[in-house]
């Protein structure tokens, strides 16, 4: 089970810079991206990594549950590594937060938000 925890993990932080970088070179300006496109974008960047690495943990993670055991073959495959993606994606927003709130601590930001002035 560590296996599959670490493999999700870095796979997130992957999917977590990969998405700091296109945010970085593409949402430049006054006007910026709303929060849920680089949601949707950290699923698509790690439904692709998956993909193309062929990285599939859902198998592994329903055979550590009991009464999913016997369906575990069902995700394997395409169908899988889409899956692992997804989890890749979704923990990604989780790791963003988390890497935002160490960088603004090592900065001395305050870290209460305040309200613009007019």
């Amino acid at each position: 089970m560590v296996g599959i925890i670490t493999a999700l993990t870095a796979m997130s932080l992957v999917v977590t810079k990969s998405v700091d970088f296109i945010r970085n070179a593409f949402d430049r300006g006054t006007t910026r991206a709303p929060k849920w496109v680089w949601n949707v974008v950290a699923l698509a960047v790690g439904v692709g990594y998956c993909l193309g690495w062929q990285l599939d943990i859902t198998a592994a993670i329903l055979e550590k549950v009991p009464a999913l055991a016997d369906h575990a073959g069902r995700l394997q495959g395409v169908a899988g590594q889409a899956l692992t993606g997804i989890l890749a994606g979704a923990g990604a927003g989780f790791f963003h937060e988390l890497l935002d709130l160490w960088s603004s601590k090592a900065k001395g930001a305050t870290l209460t938000p305040t309200l613009p002035t007019r």
